[in-house]
């Protein structure tokens, strides 16, 4: 393990929200900054499931596509409900004002009825199995609202700092080109 993996892994650690960072520079190339390929998708249980058809798969490269495009034009917080009802939030990393990488922090839930509604229109069009989907919602970390994902995106990058100095490392190695 690297420091950056580790570091995630303490953030997740007995919380069912999911890290996933999309690196556009290159710079999670390096031993200290490196991660495992689980964090760099949306690997969760759920997800995993509401990419099992191909419209399903298609359905979540395209909300991606959406978020990514978005964090790369407003290079600031954002964050949403997937056609599926899980919420997640989006973290572009802004360094010398370009988008280095996005951390995005899901598998979220906020309201539960309202998700099992996203998941049983979005299934009918997708062809994924909607009770599955719905089971696994048990597996998701409820939040109360938008602010308290906000309040968990800007924990896990701010206690970033503190932790074996990987940010400032990140930071360095972007700058370097490394």
């Amino acid at each position: 393990m690297n420091k950056f993996q580790d570091f995630i892994d303490l953030l997740t650690k007995k919380r069912n929200l999911h890290i996933s960072i999309l690196d556009l520079t290159g710079v999670l190339n390096t031993e200290m900054t490196e991660i495992s390929f689980e964090n760099t998708i949306h690997s969760k249980e759920f997800c995993n499931i509401a990419k099992s058809t191909l419209k399903g798969y298609r359905t979540c490269l395209f909300c991606k596509r959406l978020s990514n495009k978005k964090a790369l034009r407003e290079k600031t917080f954002f964050s949403n409900h997937c056609l599926y009802g899980l919420y997640e939030g989006a973290y572009p990393v802004v360094i010398n004002n370009s988008v280095a990488a996005i951390v995005y922090v899901g598998n979220t839930l906020i309201d539960r009825e309202k998700a099992e509604n996203r998941i049983t229109k979005t299934c009918k069009r997708t062809g994924v199995d909607p009770d599955l989907l719905k089971h696994y919602l048990d597996h998701t970390e409820n939040i109360e609202d938008m602010n308290e994902l906000y309040r968990i995106v800007l924990g896990t990058l701010g206690g970033a700092r503190d932790y074996h100095g990987v940010v400032l490392d990140l930071g360095l190695a972007l700058q370097d080109g490394n």
